[in-house]
């Protein structure tokens, strides 16, 4: 062996590596080899150079050998771990990780070892074997600065809350945050954890303290006044006493939000807004708010606040186009006798919209959230933070929300000519409810405008029932047809079978629909 030739070519292999050259320090390391085919640490050295290269199969030849070479060093078999580990063959990483303790580890290496076998065990779902290895990774660092460590910290949360130790993934939330009270994202673990609980006043002071002591930048800045936004909304619902304070604070948030706000979430937010109109039965302003975003049913550009909506409608003909292709199905099923076609008389309904399955369409604000209604916009002569970065596109679901929006509030209203109208927009939704929930409404506004017949009307109950008894046999949103078919049979005095469908919902769904009933019954 020349050894001026094997120390440069480990000195240039080492410098390439440092770099993050690992094509230039992989050659390096094999002259070295070429010097000393037998050193256990060049061949250690090339194994990991391969894992980063996702050359495995040389990775696992170049360890084997060290392995080979010095059966008794258990870093050997740690590192033939770490390149299972990386392919993701963590079975065979556990069982080197085992071996490797056997064998026995110096103390730098063997909290590595309970580390890495904990982020096996949260990969597998075995939370109690993760929070075991953690809790053995703790003890047996010498340095005992493993538990001060930012990234360990959030993967032991995550553990817990795997775990449903709520209350140990909220301590350790604290620890984060106290660790560095400059991190936004050390605020949003705490926040998130406090949230699942719904611990609202706490969660309305960790947004506080991220404002005070948190580094944000513009961008930052907007996103927490978001969260706020979603955390309000959610509190809205849990507090109904409170509601309509807690939703005019989200309101001034949103408002401030709109002045700084680039195109694409202003539209966001604009929607957000005449939501939270919605939920406040100020229908006026939400159609109000919601028309500036809609064009037939589709968003689109952009337009101030208080334009006018455009009267431009949908005459007769084309709603009833877009039933077609839909209904033919179920004229199928309605020519093969499937459906009850003795429908019955209609009776006065009153549309309740407040019932509580409306209220389970919040998916989408609980990820968005408010922030003070006198935030200042941010002035174009800064350069010290970044601007505030655009969606590059609304969400999937943003011209169903709209919809909903519209056909809520306009049924509330009684507007029956725009019920039917906007219901035909959203009864293909991919969105279950709000496609349920347009079907059935499309049929309550035929009840109810004069220019259907009776014979026409009967039709459309019977057909949009049919669907909703698919549904359940295909068991598609069976919660949600059981609902509206209760409710439809009690709106033509079915009254039993209205029941029928009652009793298969859970005993807060039952409760509502029961109500509606007997609204539907004392009508009568």
């Amino acid at each position: 062996m020349n050894q001026e030739i094997f120390t440069d070519a480990l000195v240039n292999a080492g410098t390439a590596y440092e770099n993050g050259n690992y094509e230039l320090s992989y050659e390096w390391f094999q002259k070295a080899l070429n010097e000393n085919p037998e050193s256990v640490d060049v061949l250690s050295k090339i194994g990991a150079v391969c894992v980063l290269l996702d050359k495995y199969d040389e990775a696992f030849d170049s360890f084997q050998k060290a392995i080979d070479l010095d059966p008794d060093n258990g870093e050997n078999y740690f590192n033939m771990g770490n390149a299972y580990f990386f392919k993701g063959e963590y079975t065979k990483s556990l069982d080197m990780y085992a071996q490797s303790l056997v064998k026995g580890l110096n103390d730098e290496i063997k909290p590595r070892v309970y580390y890495q076998m904990a982020l096996i065990c949260t990969v597998r779902g075995d939370a109690k074997a993760a929070i075991t290895n953690f809790k053995k990774f703790e003890e047996s660092d010498s340095s005992r600065t493993a538990s001060l460590d930012p990234e360990i910290i959030e993967e032991k949360i995550k553990v817990y809350l795997m775990d449903d130790d709520i209350d140990e993934a909220e301590k350790l939330a604290v620890e984060l945050v106290n660790l560095d009270p400059s991190s936004l994202s050390s605020y949003m673990v705490y926040y998130n954890i406090v949230l699942a609980k719904g611990d609202y006043k706490k969660a309305e002071s960790i947004v506080a303290e991220a404002e005070k002591y948190a580094q944000l930048d513009a961008s930052d800045t907007f996103a927490l006044n978001t969260e706020k936004i979603s955390m309000l909304n959610a509190k809205a619902d849990a507090e109904p006493e409170n509601a309509k304070e807690t939703i005019d604070t989200a309101i001034g948030v949103v408002n401030g939000l709109l002045k700084i706000a680039p195109p694409l979430r202003k539209k966001e937010l604009t929607l957000i807004l005449a939501e939270l109109y919605m939920k406040l039965q100020d229908f006026d302003k939400a159609i109000s708010i919601a028309s500036t975003l809609s064009n037939n049913g589709k968003v689109e550009e952009f337009v101030p606040n208080n334009v006018e909506v455009d009267g431009s409608e949908p005459g007769d003909e084309e709603i009833d186009n877009m039933a077609d292709e839909d209904m033919q199905k179920i004229d199928d099923m309605i020519a093969s006798g499937e459906i009850d076609d003795n429908m019955g008389e209609f009776a006065e309904v009153y549309y309740d919209e407040s019932g509580n399955e409306v209220r389970e369409y919040s998916d989408d604000l609980s990820s968005m959230i408010l922030g003070d209604e006198t935030e200042e916009p941010v002035s174009e002569e800064s350069t010290e933070q970044p601007a505030i970065e655009d969606l590059e596109e609304l969400s999937e679901d943003f011209n169903d929300r709209l919809n909903f929006v519209l056909l809520t509030s306009y049924a509330a209203k009684e507007d029956y000519e725009n019920t039917r109208r906007v219901s035909g927009y959203l009864k293909n939704s991919s969105n279950l409810y709000y496609a349920y929930f347009a079907r059935y409404t499309e049929a309550f506004a035929a009840s109810k405008l004069p220019r259907y017949s009776r014979a026409e009307v009967e039709m459309e109950y019977a057909e949009v029932n049919a669907f909703f008894r698919t549904a359940m046999l295909n068991r598609e949103g069976t919660s949600f047809a059981a609902v509206f078919r209760a409710r439809m049979y009690a709106e033509v005095g079915k009254f039993a079978k209205a029941e029928e469908m009652a009793n298969l919902l859970d005993t807060n769904e039952k409760q509502a629909v029961m109500e509606y009933i007997n609204s539907c019954r004392s009508a009568k």
